[in-house]
């Protein structure tokens, strides 16, 4: 008996912390489906492996440009999508924040905010 408390116990203590971290984490992979589109479609350009004058694609600004006008002037959906951009930007080998920001601009959008690791996101106004 006392071998099934334990894993009861254990069961319950694993399933609470997962619920726990699920309830506490800033961004659900759902919500960054535009900022995974825009980098999927722009990988090539932002880590740097087409040819130093190229131009981002058209699927790629394309993306980009699905991104920035899915704001709509919500801070809740340009600080969530920061926290993506700079969680999926960690994720890509290879990705330069440079190249990100000339991306952005090639393509002819202005992010609210900038690109990089250190900024906090949260600031956002």
């Amino acid at each position: 008996m006392a071998s099934n408390s334990k894993k009861q116990l254990v069961t319950m203590l694993l399933i609470s912390t997962i619920f726990m971290l699920a309830m506490t984490s800033p961004i659900i992979a759902s919500d960054c489906a535009k900022e995974e589109a825009a980098g999927a479609a722009c990988i090539a350009y932002i880590t740097g492996k087409v040819g130093s004058n190229a131009s981002p694609s058209k699927e790629c600004c394309g993306a980009i440009t699905a991104l920035v006008s899915s704001y709509h002037d919500n801070k809740a959906a340009e600080i969530t999508s920061c926290k993506c951009l700079q969680t999926i930007g960690r994720k890509i080998p290879g990705v330069s924040i440079d190249k990100a920001s000339a991306c952005v601009a090639d393509c002819g959008q202005k992010l609210p905010f900038p690109l990089g690791y250190d900024f906090n996101c949260n600031g956002i106004h």
